[in-house]
């Protein structure tokens, strides 16, 4: 029962949000936020193995980050976090057995550490995360026992 109410409340803040955006839809703190309660909305469904629910809920939440962190394209914190949450939703497709689209986006989080790389070469931190998703979609090939593409991504 709590956790219907506590997913009725991101729910109902993520409409809020929305109300908001309609006045001020480049704002980038609403944006930011609600980017946040969808994150926390799909963690949520995800528990509650609603996970088609939460894949899509995860989309969202980096498509209103995209919008939010698009005012400011040199943040590279901003940016190292949207490539965490692309990878995280990388993680959950390969979980749901979505490989083809876990492969994508996978790549998609390695670009997104690239175009912080670009701003500064030499963020240690980002190059970890970089590997990280490398390792990621290795081992994604791994599992799928495709070890020439397994091998060239470790």
């Amino acid at each position: 029962m709590q956790e219907q109410e506590t997913l009725e409340t991101y729910i109902q803040a993520i409409a809020i949000y929305e109300t908001a955006l309609k006045f001020a839809p480049n704002d980038f703190k609403i944006n930011k936020r609600k980017g946040m309660a969808l994150e926390k909305l799909s963690q949520l469904q995800f528990c509650l193995d609603q996970n088609q629910d939460a894949i899509d809920t995860l989309k969202q939440a980096i498509a209103t980050y995209e919008t939010a962190f698009d005012q400011t394209p040199d943040d590279i914190l901003n940016i190292s976090y949207l490539g965490m949450i692309v990878e995280r939703l990388a993680h959950q497709q390969s979980s749901q057995k979505q490989y083809s689209e876990a492969f994508v986006t996978y790549q998609q989080a390695v670009a997104t550490y690239d175009s912080v790389l670009k701003l500064v070469p030499n963020d240690y931190c980002n190059y970890v995360l970089k590997a990280g998703a490398f390792t990621s979609l290795a081992d994604l090939h791994f599992s799928l026992s495709q070890y020439t593409e397994a091998l060239d991504s470790y």
